[in-house]
């Protein structure tokens, strides 16, 4: 048994096995963990109350955390199993050197004596047959020491290559110890802890290829050329969420708008070539996917910051950054992917949560600016705001927080400037839309106040702001129309508030109603002297500014459509409510006592509908006005200019009066045109003199009454069918219901009376007292 001359590698292989054994049990344990916060999160997924919202923040930090602290034991596990079998076979082969090492040593000190025996036995006799002895020992000597040799680097090999992996081992442990990354590393597809550090250390390479970029600049060929591999980088790893979480450690949004240019072509040049242009879309989406990656890791309190940074680093000129920041959040122009539909049925999905987490963010540094309403990066806003309405609890929280005095200051902000939306207003009529019915369906009373608040505030401030916008999409007018379809209930004040004297003046009431919020007020009930459905908690709508809302916003085909479909919907509640469909006697309305009850109800509600209607014809009205208004500025400027009396204006008389009025009434000029506007105002003063004038208003007007019957009978043919149903269903025969309920057919006086007069007073063009 020899003796080794080295000592053995440290460490206890054993040992770390039972660490490696502890630590996947932990393992096991925090993802049976993160799985049952998960099936919480769930369970919690279709409440919308604030304290729902924040314990499924809590839930998702929670489950997040303990996804990532179970990958990083299954991390450890797996490098210390790594570093263990290393280590097994490293003092194996340290083992195995010492002993050969010592079993060498022993042999040359054997044949070393041999050596010398076999010497001293030739000097005392001087027979020639002791050299092959002599020779013989010195060659094991030397091949003794050879293996000696060999053993000792054998063991010092061994002894490295232990401190190599120990080395690497450490550094991943440090790499793993970096706990954002290791979160981000916890969210993709389980990869090797070699790959996890390769990703690790790529994004932080990449971080400091972006700040040596920027500070280059962008003169001469090699910061070109290393912003190309900058972005073949960025996009290559565009699905690699350890890369990104890295990338975000240490780079800036500042640096990526900087080096966004170097990067890819400006705007100016992608809006020409379509290559530079798909290059360009190229770097938005790797931007963007791979940024989401990170964000879904972040708590959204951080996500929040990470939104602020991304708005205030934006710079004062620049034709990239705003897309760059957008796609930052996953908003990608419209000329590289079609926006989804921002307020679909379904619910928001995390990404999009995360999503609107950082818009908040962002929209809270860009509602700082101190022109109101117009926004100081209005392309940025728009997104924002289109990302805000993807998540309508999102978008209820920033546009109507709590503190009635900060809702009054974004709702003005974003509602009441004619800021120049590159989207045609359709980000921020999505996101009021999202806002107002998110919190209108709430169980909430208090949710349900502050949506109607805003959609009281956002009254006032609608049609001298967003509404003035030219032009607006369909998208746009829909969502306006949205926004108000729980409150259509109160729509008939429209009529209410007019008569032969013009408008009269309803000013926001300035202490709050039952509800506690300003701009609110009681329940608006079914009809006079009855009390009202479950409804949410309702705004005062300014009677006057609401008329115009409804005109601002139904002047596509799609918006006026989307009017009148809300008041078909708002009449078919109300109808399921007074006649269920089991024909029985406890409607979900209170205190309906009998059928002459429900014909009142059913007269309001087509108060309602004739309201509505008749606000969507106010525009067609208003352009015939003022087209009347032009003729007749121009035949009292000819009047003025001949000195004739407006009875005697003549074509051949009147020309050079003509031409000087219609070039200062009209703004027209030349032969044809002077002739054209002669022959206007010879038939336009004809007209006058015979007391017909205003030809377009009376046509508009014609147009209106004939519009009429048609709206009418749309609203009145449901309710007659809806009475009759339910009467059928406790035992009528279709000729006694019928009889039962004549007087709501269409033609009926009493149903003409309570469209009629609403659908009048609605298309009314008076804006005030004495008009």
């Amino acid at each position: 048994m020899t003796v080794p001359l080295m000592p053995l590698l440290p460490g206890d292989p054993a040992a770390i096995d039972d660490a490696v054994r502890l630590l996947a049990a932990r393992a096991t344990t925090l993802e049976d963990a993160a799985a049952r916060l998960s099936h919480v999160r769930a369970v919690l997924a279709d409440e919308r109350t604030a304290a729902a919202a924040s314990a499924d923040d809590r839930l998702a930090e929670g489950s997040g955390g303990a996804l990532a602290a179970a990958r990083l034991a299954t991390g450890l596990a797996g490098v210390l199993t790594w570093f263990g079998e290393r280590l097994r076979s490293h003092q194996a082969a340290a083992r195995q050197a010492a002993e050969r090492h010592a079993d060498a040593v022993a042999r040359v000190a054997h044949w070393a004596a041999e050596r010398e025996r076999a010497e001293a036995q030739r000097r005392l006799s001087p027979d020639a047959s002791w050299q092959p002895t002599v020779h013989e020992a010195a060659r094991e000597e030397a091949r003794a020491r050879d293996d000696a040799q060999r053993a000792l680097a054998d063991h010092h090999r061994a002894t490295e290559e232990q401190q190599a992996d120990a080395r690497q081992a450490a550094a991943q442990v440090q790499a793993l110890a970096d706990t954002r990354v290791v979160r981000a590393w916890a969210s993709g597809a389980p990869v090797t802890v070699a790959a996890f550090v390769a990703s690790r250390s790529a994004g932080l390479a990449a971080s400091s290829d972006l700040a040596r970029l920027v500070r280059d600049g962008s003169v001469g060929s090699a910061p070109t050329e290393q912003a190309g591999r900058l972005r073949r980088l960025l996009e290559a790893r565009s699905g690699d969420p350890v890369f990104w979480a890295a990338f975000w450690e240490r780079a800036t949004p500042a640096q990526l708008y900087a080096a966004a240019d170097l990067m890819a072509p400006g705007m100016a040049i992608a809006r020409r070539t379509p290559a530079a242009r798909e290059e360009w879309a190229a770097l938005l989406r790797a931007i963007g996917t791979g940024t989401a990656s990170t964000l879904a890791t972040l708590s959204p309190a951080e996500r929040a910051r990470f939104g602020r940074r991304i708005a205030e680093d934006v710079p004062a000129v620049s034709w990239t950054a705003p897309e760059v920041a957008a796609a930052l959040f996953g908003a990608l122009p419209l000329w590289v992917a079609p926006r989804p539909d921002p307020a679909g049925p379904a619910a928001p999905t995390p990404g999009q949560r995360a999503a609107a987490d950082v818009a908040t963010g962002v929209l809270t540094v860009l509602d700082d600016d101190p022109r109101p309403g117009r926004p100081p990066c209005p392309d940025l806003a728009a997104a924002a705001l289109a990302t805000l309405a993807r998540d309508p609890a999102a978008a209820l929280g920033y546009l109507a927080p709590e503190d009635p005095a900060e809702l009054r200051r974004r709702a003005t902000h974003w509602l009441g400037g004619p800021a120049p939306w590159p989207d045609h207003g359709e980000g921020v009529a999505a996101a009021l839309a999202a806002a107002v019915l998110a919190g209108a369906t709430s169980p909430s009373r208090a949710e349900q106040a502050r949506a109607a608040q805003l959609a009281s505030v956002a009254t006032t401030q609608l049609p001298s702001g967003l509404l003035r916008n030219e032009p607006l999409s369909s998208a746009t007018e829909r969502d306006v129309a949205r926004a108000y379809h729980p409150y259509l209930a109160g729509a008939s004040q429209l009529g209410r508030t007019t008569d032969a004297a013009g408008w009269v003046d309803l000013a926001a009431p300035a202490a709050p109603s039952a509800s506690g919020r300003p701009g609110t007020r009681a329940d608006v009930p079914l009809a006079d002297g009855l009390g009202a459905m479950p409804q949410p908690v309702q705004p005062h709508l300014d009677a006057l500014l609401f008329r115009e809302v409804i005109v601002g916003s139904s002047t596509t085909s799609a918006g006026a459509a989307a009017w009148l479909a809300d008041a078909l919907d708002h009449e078919e509640a109300v109808l399921e409510a007074i006649f269920p469909a089991d024909g029985s006697d406890a409607p979900a309305a209170a205190d309906i006592q009998g059928d002459a009850d429900r014909q009142s109800v059913v007269r309001e509600t087509l108060r309602d509908a004739g309201a509505v209607a008749g606000a969507l014809q106010v525009a067609s009205v208003r352009t015939a006005e003022l087209a009347d208004a032009r003729d007749q500025a121009m035949i009292d400027d000819v009047a003025t200019v001949a000195s004739v009396p407006i009875g005697g204006v003549v074509a051949g008389a009147a020309s050079r009066a003509v031409a000087h009025a219609a070039t200062r009434s009209l703004g027209t000029v030349g032969d044809e045109s002077v002739k054209l506007a002669a022959d206007r105002v010879v038939t336009t003063a004809a007209d006058a003199a015979k007391g017909g004038f205003l030809h377009a208003t009376r046509a508009a007007r014609h147009d209106v009454a004939v519009q009429e019957p048609v709206l009418r009978r749309e609203f009145a043919d449901p309710a007659l069918a809806a009475a009759e149903a339910w009467s059928q269903a406790r035992g009528s025969t279709p000729e006694q219901a019928a009889r039962a309920w004549h007087q709501l057919r269409w033609d009926e006086q009493d149903t003409k009376d309570a469209f009629d007069r609403f659908y009048e007073n609605g298309s009314s063009t008076s804006t005030g007292a004495g008009q």
